[in-house]
């Protein structure tokens, strides 16, 4: 089922009344239990020796995604751990809100990954150490260099890293946590919620504007030194993901298959036939009206989105090649200096980081 999110954001203390829509596009949380999921329904990973395990249920009860390696090394798109991300090729996103619950007893680097490429050029949100139940706090190690406790928006391009916004925080050990990590339009946004806050305000808030974005891609997980499963333990546990399409005009029809982007036309109407819509279409818009990419697995006669209804629950064990790449020494570039944006600077306003996204599908994730 595809829902409509209509949330009236106060954009996080930005002042504007714009209200942004998100249409429920994907969710996945169908793990086979003591399996291995690369392979499974378009999952796959760059690290052969991480079986990405699916257990039923751990000691909370809900089923999860385990990484199995603690393991450190390589380059990006080399084959080795630093390539042990766990991305879903069957999809593919590009102005979109991922979010996703996980707890991990590691404190070396968990993340999340959009507009996936390759295994050489891809985003992702790393977090790296830990803060410890005795309010300590731990390093740990990442993809980027030495210990390290902080967390970041990557870009990962033809091999070399940049980091655009970087924090000195990090997750909390052994805490269910919830994070969404999103893209619009060339800027990113992650937000980092401890259990004990989900409702409130984020514990960890970063923003980035790349002026050459990544094309749209498919998004998944990513664990680096992170994994190990023990009977009913796991290091590391990614319980599920849903996916929201930003619908910045709120018509219905998500910002990637909108034919006018910024003026609202629910029915998409192109009397010409130019691939722009008739209500932007006038010659003088600033609103190009141009879709994005609209070969994302994410079309149909409707309202350009496909109903993923039996995507979640009915396995075809498709698709799920792990990537190889030309290793390259790693180039670590720091853009835009060591400081996190706030979420109330004017380029995070499109992404209204509030309780009731988190709220429904942290319910929906309870009801399964």
């Amino acid at each position: 089922m595809i829902w409509l999110l209509s949330i009236a954001a106060l954009l996080l203390g930005s002042g504007s009344s714009h209200a942004t829509d998100y249409i429920e596009a994907w969710s996945y949380y169908h793990w086979l239990d003591d399996q291995t999921m690369v392979g499974v329904d378009g999952w796959s990973t760059g690290y052969i020796d991480d079986e990405w395990l699916g257990v039923e249920s751990f000691w909370d009860g809900e089923p999860a995604v385990c990484p199995t390696t603690d393991h450190i090394g390589g380059t990006w798109g080399s084959g080795d751990a630093t390539d042990n991300w766990f991305v879903n090729k069957k999809h593919s996103f590009d102005d979109l809100v991922l979010e996703a619950s996980f707890s991990s007893d590691d404190c070396d680097t968990v993340g999340f990954v959009v507009h996936f490429q390759d295994a050489r050029n891809l985003y992702l949100f790393l977090m790296s150490g830990c803060n410890k139940n005795d309010h300590s706090t731990k390093e740990g190690n990442n993809p980027l260099g030495d210990k390290g406790f902080f967390s970041a928006i990557v870009k990962v391009e033809d091999g070399a890293a940049q980091i655009l916004a970087q924090v000195e925080d990090s997750f909390y050990k052994d805490v269910s946590s919830v994070v969404r990590f999103g893209f619009d339009d060339g800027h990113l946004a992650a937000r980092y919620w401890s259990a004990a806050s989900t409702e409130a305000e984020a514990d960890i808030s970063l923003d980035a504007d790349d002026p050459e974005p990544l094309p749209a891609g498919p998004l998944g997980f990513y664990c680096y030194d992170c994994g190990g499963v023990w009977h009913m333990f796991a290091d590391t546990s990614f319980y599920g993901l849903d996916v929201f399409l930003v619908d910045e005009d709120e018509d219905g029809v998500p910002d990637d298959t909108d034919n006018c982007e910024h003026s609202p036309n629910t029915d998409q109407r192109d009397s010409d036939s130019d691939g722009i819509g008739d209500a932007c279409d006038d010659g003088g818009s600033m609103d190009s009206g141009q879709p994005a990419d609209t070969d994302n697995g994410l079309t149909d006669t409707d309202n350009g989105l496909t109903d993923t209804g039996d995507a979640p629950w009915n396995p075809d064990n498709s698709g799920g090649d792990p990537q190889d790449g030309t290793s390259l020494a790693e180039n670590v570039v720091w853009v835009g200096g060591r400081c996190a944006c706030s979420a109330s600077s004017p380029d995070a306003t499109w992404l209204p980081i509030l309780a009731p996204l988190a709220l429904l599908a942290w319910r929906r994730r309870e009801r399964r």
